[in-house]
Order: C-alpha cells, then sequence, then structure tokens
C-alpha cells in the first residue's frame, strides 16, 4: 500500500516537473528564433502574413501542443510559405519523444554499442574502448593492465587515430584527434596540444570513450575542405504507416579551410542535396544565414553532383533498419577514400529542424501529415522520468 501511493507521489511530480522543462524550453525557443528571425529580415524582403495563414498553421500543428508561429514565419522566407514547416520546439518536446522513446535510447546513444548494433562493416575500425572507466579491445574483451607503452604499440602502424566521447557530447565536443609525430609522440590536433596518455584520455573525455581509425575521405569531398573530414547529415525515417526506411534530408557539412571540425557550430557551413545528389546553390551556417561562396568554391555557378550518391543512399537506408525501436534519425556519414560510405555516428535526441528548413523545405515533406496524426494518438504515451521508483 505504501508503494503504490510512492508511485502515484512520483508519477504525480513527473508530471509537473515535465511541465515546467516544457514551459522552460518554449522559453528557450522562442529567444533564440526571434533571434533567427532578425538575422533572416536582414537578407530577404519582409513577408506578410494574414491571420488566416497563422491561424491555419497553428490548427494543424496545435493538436500537439502550444504553436509559436515564429518558425513558419523564419522559414518561409527561405523556402516560401508552406504550412508543413515544423515548429522545433514541438519536434523537441512531443515528436522526437513518440518517434524515438526515451526509455529506449540509452543503448543506441552509446558510441561503444554502435558495433554490436549496426556491425563492425559500417562503422570506422575500433582500437580500443572504456566503458565505466574499464578498458575493452574491438571485440569488447576487457584488458586488464593496460598501459600507455601497450596503447601506443596498439597504433603504432598508424600516421593518426580518433578519440572520443561515447555519452553525451554532440556538435564535435569531445573529439580528439592524436597524430603520430617523427619522434613517435602522439599529440592533439588542434587547439591545446596533449600527448596521447590514458589519463590524458580519462581527463578529457570521461569513463566512456573510444579510439578509432583515422579515415581519409574521398578526394571529392576534400575539395570541398582538405582540412576537415567534411560528412553527410542524412535524415532518415521509417514511416508509421509502412514500417519502410525513407530518406528526408540530406546535405554536406563543410568545414572553413584550416579547421579540422566541419560541424555548424564550430563555424562550418551546410549545403543541401536535391533528390539526385546535386549540390544546392547556396550554403546557410546556424544562424540561418545564407552563402554562395566557401572554400574558393562558388556554388551558386558549380553544377556539382555527390559520387556513389546510389549507395549512399540505400546505406543511409539500411542503418534505419537496423535500428527498430527508433523512427527518425539524424546520421553522420562520411564518404570513404575508396568511395565506400561509414557511419560516424547517428543522433536520436535531435532532428536538427534549424538546420533542414531553411534549405530544402520542410522537415517532413509528404509524411508530414501521417506524423502529427500518429503523435497525436501517442501524446500519452511520452514518458519523461525526473524522479524514479
Amino acid at each position: 500500500m505504501a508503494r503504490s501511493r510512492s508511485i502515484k507521489f512520483i508519477i504525480t511530480v513527473n508530471r509537473q516537473l515535465g511541465k515546467l522543462w516544457e514551459f522552460g524550453l518554449r522559453l528557450v525557443y522562442d529567444s533564440q528564433y526571434r533571434k533567427l528571425y532578425r538575422n533572416t529580415l536582414k537578407q530577404f524582403p519582409k513577408l506578410r502574413f494574414s491571420r488566416k495563414e497563422i491561424e491555419a498553421y497553428k490548427k494543424k500543428w496545435g493538436v500537439l501542443g502550444h504553436v509559436n508561429p515564429i518558425h513558419y514565419k523564419l522559414f518561409s522566407h527561405h523556402i516560401g510559405k508552406n504550412i508543413d514547416i515544423v515548429p522545433e520546439d514541438l519536434s523537441h518536446r512531443v515528436i522526437e519523444s513518440i518517434l524515438n522513446p526515451t526509455k529506449f535510447r540509452a543503448p543506441f546513444e552509446d558510441k561503444n554499442m554502435f558495433d554490436k548494433i549496426l556491425g563492425k562493416e559500417m562503422t570506422p575500425q575500433t582500437i580500443m574502448r572504456s566503458i565505466e572507466g574499464y578498458l575493452y579491445d574491438d571485440n569488447y574483451k576487457a584488458i586488464p593492465n593496460f598501459t600507455d607503452s601497450d596503447l601506443k604499440n596498439l597504433i603504432t602502424n598508424n600516421k593518426r587515430v580518433v578519440a572520443k566521447a561515447t555519452l553525451e557530447s554532440c556538435s564535435g565536443d569531445d573529439v580528439l584527434i592524436f597524430e603520430n609525430k617523427s619522434n613517435g609522440i602522439w599529440t592533439v590536433l588542434g587547439g591545446q596540444s596533449y600527448e596521447l596518455s590514458i589519463d590524458i584520455l580519462n581527463k578529457r573525455l570521461g569513463k566512456n570513450w573510444i579510439v578509432q581509425e583515422y579515415l581519409e575521405q574521398h578526394e571529392f569531398m576534400n575539395r570541398l575542405c582538405p582540412t576537415s573530414v567534411n560528412t553527410l547529415r542524412m535524415l532518415v525515417y521509417r514511416s508509421v504507416s509502412d514500417n519502410e526506411v525513407h530518406l528526408l534530408h540530406t546535405g554536406v557539412r563543410i568545414g572553413h579551410s584550416g579547421s579540422i571540425l566541419d560541424n555548424s557550430h564550430q563555424g562550418g557551413l551546410y549545403v543541401a542535396l536535391n533528390k539526385d545528389g546535386h549540390f544546392n546553390n547556396y550554403l546557410t551556417d546556424q544562424f540561418c544565414v545564407r552563402f554562395t561562396k566557401h572554400n574558393g568554391l562558388d556554388f551558386s555557378k558549380a553544377d556539382m553532383r555527390m559520387p556513389y550518391w546510389e549507395n549512399i543512399v540505400e546505406f543511409a537506408k539500411e542503418v534505419g533498419r537496423r535500428i527498430p525501436y527508433h523512427r527518425c534519425l539524424n546520421l553522420d556519414v562520411m564518404l570513404r577514400k575508396n568511395g565506400m560510405p561509414v557511419l560516424i555516428e547517428f543522433n536520436i535526441g535531435t532532428m536538427s529542424t534549424w538546420l533542414f528548413q531553411p534549405n530544402s523545405g520542410s522537415c517532413f515533406g509528404e509524411f508530414t501529415d501521417e506524423i502529427i496524426e500518429y503523435c497525436r494518438l501517442h501524446k500519452n504515451e511520452i514518458v519523461s522520468r525526473y524522479l524514479y521508483v
């Protein structure tokens, strides 16, 4: 009886904390999008929106919760008025929580589990890993009494290796690229230099990290920016109607020459690809500012198509098929030197509507209505736990 009362109390507290979290999140998104909107109005003539248009937008998305039309106004300047433009706060608060249930996320968000979930043929070669402070080889076999000398002997045939945190990292944070100097000393590229050691990896990356081979990108990608690994950001969706995996959006994140990272939060730019793999004629940064030139390339005049496009599309869909618990995934895919795609990571908790919607249309496109209806019917299944039984 006492336990029953405790469970009811915890459920009540969780609901109230959930409402407070949603309110705070709305305030954050409202503030961010007002800034993006001001940036957009500096680039485009201001569009006029009738009350009827705004009410229609709020009615469509309002079945999922509070709707701020700033999202509709902002992205309409980039891609034209489209009632299917997704409000990012609703996407994060409601849609992601239903399509990608929180209770199933933990093992799939751990990069140390990618080899088990997807298979080694789809990911970079793992050299070693740390899971909760315990060291393992690429086959998850424990390697006790492992020393810095053992680590350097393990990677002696590599010119570079990549070390990264496997939990709670994003936007290129907690990624270290170590280079083998001529005197045999391994130091990290970019920023403050560290000599490679188990202690440094633990201090910089925590108890959960992975060391992998450093992959050379395809020459086509190298021309976009030779100093950074330029990845494809691909949004795949497994339909709630036919359970088939569909590719919704693809773009290339291109670093600035001299930078080792390509993502938008580190100064990189994003260029969308259309359905047949051709590049868009402009790029955007994280503030929705447009550019036509980057690293000496004029995208307004270039006629470029991604090589190996059909293979890349099928690769992305296969990743989606191998992750059955979650329906909408953001993939970071690299094109190897030999033209084969490889998965760097996938993201479950963020669909990045702000990245796609100024570039290639509404986030969910033709699947918008089915997603809204599915989420409307499953809203009561959202689970947010702040206190645990």
